[in-house]
């Protein structure tokens, strides 16, 4: 009769010491189920250098440029070459070019010079460096729009004529023929010079390679950066004695996908130009990193499952983690565990999703009990309601993105890399920093979007 008295007593004592709990559970809810795509914003410099258009010009200015062998007009008859180097240089969105002539000039004398009677029909030749100047500017459809004006000439060598032994000058004559033709000229090298200019093909060939998706994580499953560009413009031309530039401004939407290689958004057509003012170059891609709610619970639970926590100073308060689950509450991540032992019941702790740059881990910012599972406790089991068991389950909701983020560093540095475009187009530029734009949860994971920023240019290397 005692023993019997006495295994009651326990049961009554054991069942009085295991506490319960059963706190109303967070709601799940979420705010950006519905967020809108991320945004991303290239400013890329467009160069075309000096050389590599000097270069260009004098490949296609050479030899005999110009002939007029009539002589009934104006009792001359021309031919011009092309007479060393043409020499080009640039200022705002002026080009200035140097072009060396040798003119071949055959003259009909009738007059009378000097009590001479020139009578007949005389030959020289001469050089001249002549000068001119392009004005050019691109309009909404992109298209190159030039206008080119002579601006005088520089003698190398004036002409004479030889007659009855004496040189006589014909620099009038030349001065004249020349200022006459100086217009014809400014056509050829504006008829010349204007498809260099032309950057259409290159700025749709830019646009174009925005569509091919990007590798950014070469682990299974692979990660892909899946851009639709969406708007574009540029700053005003300039040039300068090295290079002529303009910044070329793209939007496009950004998404990071999983598995395999995306297919490419519609191209669609080069849009109509606008100006921008920009103050320098950089670029700005936004991706996406996602943390499903099912992998954080099974990584949690991995580590978690069966584990004890002791609590009073003789360890005679134990509870055991029975099972774990995770899930959302507007901007707070909620840690739902079930616990046994000193306690029974759910536990609820939550807080907000933030990221340590310092060491690219996800964290729980002001990780605490919910608000109802903190009064349950203070009235049931004050031992656990204090911070001790908040300080040793904060470890367990840490996520370290050093790998995928470093991983998609590289893809994005090696897709930047001195990648080439089209032919003698080239993209090179290099990812200085990645860091945490925002962080939010979505219906089905933690959605982290980080900021790869850096600088880019494109080159023109030739034509």
């Amino acid at each position: 009769m005692k023993n019997s008295l006495f295994y009651a007593l326990s049961i009554v004592i054991l069942f009085a010491a295991c506490k319960k709990i059963a706190p109303l559970a967070p709601p799940e809810v979420y705010e950006n189920a519905a967020s809108q795509p991320e945004v991303s914003e290239i400013i890329l410099p467009f160069e075309i250098p000096l050389e590599a258009l000097e270069s260009a010009v004098n490949s296609q200015v050479k030899g005999l440029i110009y002939e007029d062998s009539s002589m009934e007009d104006d009792n001359m008859a021309i031919k011009v070459w092309k007479k060393g180097s043409i020499e080009v240089s640039a200022s705002g969105n002026t080009i200035s070019y140097s072009i060396p002539l040798k003119v071949s000039l055959k003259i009909a004398l009738k007059m009378q010079l000097f009590q001479i009677d020139l009578g007949e029909t005389k030959e020289t030749s001469f050089s001249l460096a002549l000068k001119f100047k392009t004005r050019y500017n691109i309009d909404r459809n992109w298209n190159i729009q030039t206008v080119t004006q002579a601006e005088g000439y520089e003698w190398i060598k004036k002409p004479v004529v030889s007659v009855a032994g004496l040189s006589i000058p014909v620099t009038s004559i030349a001065d004249k023929l020349v200022k006459d033709e100086l217009d014809k000229f400014a056509g050829i090298i504006d008829e010349k010079a204007k498809p260099f200019l032309d950057i259409t093909a290159t700025v749709k060939d830019v646009w174009d390679a925005l569509y091919e998706p990007i590798q950014i994580s070469s682990d299974a499953p692979s990660a892909w950066l899946k851009l639709t560009p969406i708007s574009i413009s540029l700053s005003p031309v300039k040039g300068n004695n090295e290079k002529i530039s303009a910044l070329i401004g793209i939007k496009a939407v950004s998404e990071t996908m999983l598995g395999r290689k995306p297919t490419p958004a519609i191209k669609m057509p080069l849009p109509a130009l606008e100006m921008g003012n920009y103050k320098g170059s950089y670029f700005n891609i936004a991706i996406t990193t996602d943390i499903p709610y099912e992998n954080a619970t099974s990584l949690a639970t991995t580590t978690l499952l069966g584990k004890e926590f002791t609590f009073g100073k003789k360890g005679k308060k134990k509870i055991k983690i029975k099972d774990v689950d995770i899930y959302g509450s507007k901007e707070k991540l909620v840690i739902d565990l079930l616990v046994s032992g000193a306690l029974n019941g759910r536990v609820y702790l939550s807080g907000t999703p933030a990221f340590d740059a310092s060491t690219n881990k996800l964290y729980m910012k002001d990780f605490d009990y919910d608000f109802d599972t903190k009064n349950k406790l203070l009235k049931s089991a004050n031992w656990l309601a204090h911070g001790l068991f908040v300080k040793l389950l904060k470890p367990y909701f840490e996520y370290d993105l050093s790998a995928e983020l470093l991983d998609a560093k590289k893809q994005i540095q090696d897709n930047i890399s001195n990648r080439a475009i089209a032919k003698n187009v080239f993209l090179s530029g290099v990812v200085d920093t990645f860091s945490p734009q925002k962080i939010a949860l979505t219906r089905n994971s933690i959605k982290v979007v980080v900021v790869a920023s850096g600088n880019a240019k494109i080159t023109i290397n030739g034509f």
